[in-house]
């Protein structure tokens, strides 16, 4: 389970702010594309409000990034 956890976290961390390809994701994490491609699945099936990671698909391209958090208001006193 500890190892799960471990690549999980690495291709999280690998995602950016900014679109990153598929192909650059698995070299940033050091993982396969086999791999990467079974654990971006099972992130798209765990998360339900899109909260990790973005991923568009055009054909072949495939684009991930990690969505920008909208600011919060503070409430007035």
């Amino acid at each position: 389970m500890k190892k799960q956890k471990e690549v999980l976290a690495r291709i999280i961390e690998a995602v950016d702010a900014r679109p990153v390809t598929f192909m650059s994701l698995c070299r940033k994490s050091g993982y396969s594309s086999k791999t990467v491609r079974r654990y971006l699945e099972m992130i798209e099936y765990v998360q339900r409000d899109g909260n990790k990671v973005e991923i568009a698909r055009d054909g072949f391209r495939v684009i991930i990034k990690r969505p920008q958090r909208q600011p919060t208001a503070f409430p007035s006193p």
